[in-house]
């Protein structure tokens, strides 16, 4: 506030400090009985000049959706089942197939579930793998949203950068 009234005609602030000035802009107001002097508001996205993993969130729900389907449809990912694999397939097949009915919907529904457990010792390797990648892309995704973060100080990016950035305006 000081140096707002007595320092300067003009401030320059990014976004949060055009907050903070707003409530000073009050207190001077209700306070000194004046009205305060202005400030300029300047805003830009600029990233920090690093490496990102350039991960999204949409890499994260499609390894969730194939967590999915590992556990409703693990016949979608077995290749070239055994036979007494392809008797559990046929199995559901042909409770799938079977028309839905209120007499036999719990029965056919557990049935499904069932073979669906049955089978899930046939993807596990595939699981633990897929497992580890979505730890993995949750991980990358963290380190991705605090590096694009727009929160980072001035004094964090190249000269040369902010020089640009300027003379771009």
């Amino acid at each position: 506030m000081f140096a707002r009234l007595m320092l300067g005609d003009l401030f320059i602030h990014g976004i949060g400090g055009a907050k903070y000035d707003q409530v000073t802009d009050a207190i001077i107001r209700r306070f000194f009985e004046m009205e305060p002097p202005a400030y300029l508001t300047v805003t830009a996205t600029l990233r920090l000049p690093v490496q990102r993993p350039g991960v999204s969130d949409v890499d994260l729900h499609l390894a969730e959706s194939r967590l999915r389907e590992l556990e409703f449809h693990p016949e979608r990912w077995l290749d070239g089942p055994n036979a007494s694999v392809q008797e559990k397939i046929a199995e559901k097949d042909r409770w799938i197939a079977t028309q839905q009915t209120r007499e036999n919907a719990q029965v056919r529904c557990q049935a499904i579930r069932h073979v669906n457990e049955a089978l899930q010792p046939e993807v596990a390797r595939l699981r633990e793998k897929l497992l580890v990648e979505q730890d993995t892309l949750r991980d990358a995704l963290k380190i991705e949203k605090l590096l694009a973060s727009r929160e980072f100080a001035f004094c964090l990016y190249p000269a040369e950068q902010l020089r640009n950035l300027m003379r771009q305006g």
